[in-house]
């Protein structure tokens, strides 16, 4: 006859050998979202991930869901990365999502347009907040690939607009799950130099369902 063991050290042990898989502890995982509800209280969000032949159960805590750019909807595709495990006290599979983004034209473009108003709404688009741009810059700091095309096209336009001008690179990833953390780290690191007199953020081709001189 087998050992006889608890619920509770049949939990612990699955959640051993699920936490000890490091496919588990990081994946970009896609899904349709369903009953989704956000706690008013703790602000952590719960909601399950589908597709068309199962579903598995998620939490995002707060502080992860504060970064989110779009409100999270019924039925919205989206892209989560996230760590799958057990949740001992219920014997409960599930998911830690640390990121979400939309998936698909229309589920980015539903997310665009609730962040534009939630700027709105708080006041950043207004002309109180835009500073004038210099029309004879002397420097101007880049955020984009240093591998990609948007660099290429900028450095052919001022070489014939204006040769003159510096360029300060800051190269970052633009797409993918990286990219807003790095392009948001280069937009601060070049505002803190006092010889930046603008910051040009591009990018090159690619899709609008895609996640958006010297170095410095």
């Amino acid at each position: 006859m087998a050992e006889v063991i608890t619920v509770s050290a049949l939990n612990h042990y699955v959640k051993m050998l699920l936490d000890a898989n490091d496919i588990l502890f990081d994946i970009a995982l896609r899904g349709e979202i369903a009953n989704f509800v956000q706690n008013a209280r703790s602000g952590h969000c719960y909601f399950s991930l589908r597709d068309e032949a199962s579903s598995v159960k998620a939490v995002m805590f707060r502080a992860d869901a504060r970064r989110l750019a779009f409100r999270p909807e019924e039925g919205m595709r989206v892209v989560v990365r996230c760590r799958a495990t057990l949740y001992e006290r219920d014997g409960a599979f599930q998911l830690y999502v640390n990121d979400m983004f939309p998936d698909g034209v229309g589920a980015a473009q539903l997310a665009l347009e609730q962040l534009k108003a939630k700027l709105e709404q708080e006041g950043l688009f207004a002309p109180e907040h835009k500073k004038p741009l210099p029309a004879f810059p002397k420097c101007i700091g880049v955020v984009t690939s240093k591998t990609g095309a948007a660099l290429q096209d900028i450095r052919n336009v001022l070489t014939r607009r204006w040769p003159s001008v510096q360029l300060l690179l800051c190269p970052v990833t633009v797409q993918g799950f990286e990219a807003a953390q790095q392009v948001a780290d280069a937009i601060r690191k070049l505002d803190q130099r006092k010889e930046v007199d603008e910051i040009i953020v591009a990018r090159g081709g690619g899709s609008r369902e895609e996640s958006v001189g010297v170095q410095c």
